[in-house]
């Protein structure tokens, strides 16, 4: 776990692609966000659970599948919404049906609640997130800036492509 100016962060590698997935939380309310779940739903609940947090909301900071593989099964266990900058919304339809091509297997499309736009803040309990319209990536790549810590997704990659 690392604090970052009043949220707690907690991180596991999921999917075959390796995807970095977060929990963001609120160490006050212990209300999270879930950002890019690309996979391994089981492993991001029992953190989930491990870190004593109630989810409130998945965020993506694009819509490729493996940023978002496991998120329609936890949006079913935890009764919550799923997030992504509009521009996106294109990119997530032709990524699920080209996920096995990728070796990502069947990925259930997760149906979109809330639409994203630049500067747009999330709150998760009495902490609050910033969404950054960064595209390059993706059309609707987003960069989620939470505290002092910013969540790229793949906007940013190390030794890889992006």
């Amino acid at each position: 776990m690392a604090e970052k100016t009043g949220i707690d962060i907690r991180g596991l590698t999921v999917g075959p692609l390796e995807t970095n997935c977060f929990i963001v939380s609120c160490p006050k309310t212990r209300k999270a966000l879930i950002i890019d779940p690309g996979g391994n739903a089981d492993a991001i609940a029992k953190l989930a659970a491990k870190a004593q947090v109630d989810p409130v909301l998945i965020v993506l900071t694009h819509g490729h599948s493996d940023h978002m593989a496991a998120a329609a099964p936890l949006m079913r266990q935890f009764g919550i919404g799923l997030a992504i900058h509009g521009d996106d919304i294109d990119t997530m339809r032709l990524s699920v049906d080209d996920a096995p091509m990728w070796g990502m297997g069947r990925v259930e499309y997760p149906e979109v609640t809330s639409i994203l736009s630049d500067n747009e803040e999330i709150p998760f309990g009495e902490a609050s997130a910033m969404v950054m319209h960064t595209p390059g990536h993706t059309r609707g790549g987003i960069s989620i800036l939470a505290g002092d810590a910013v969540f790229a997704g793949a906007t940013l990659f190390y030794g890889s492509i992006g």
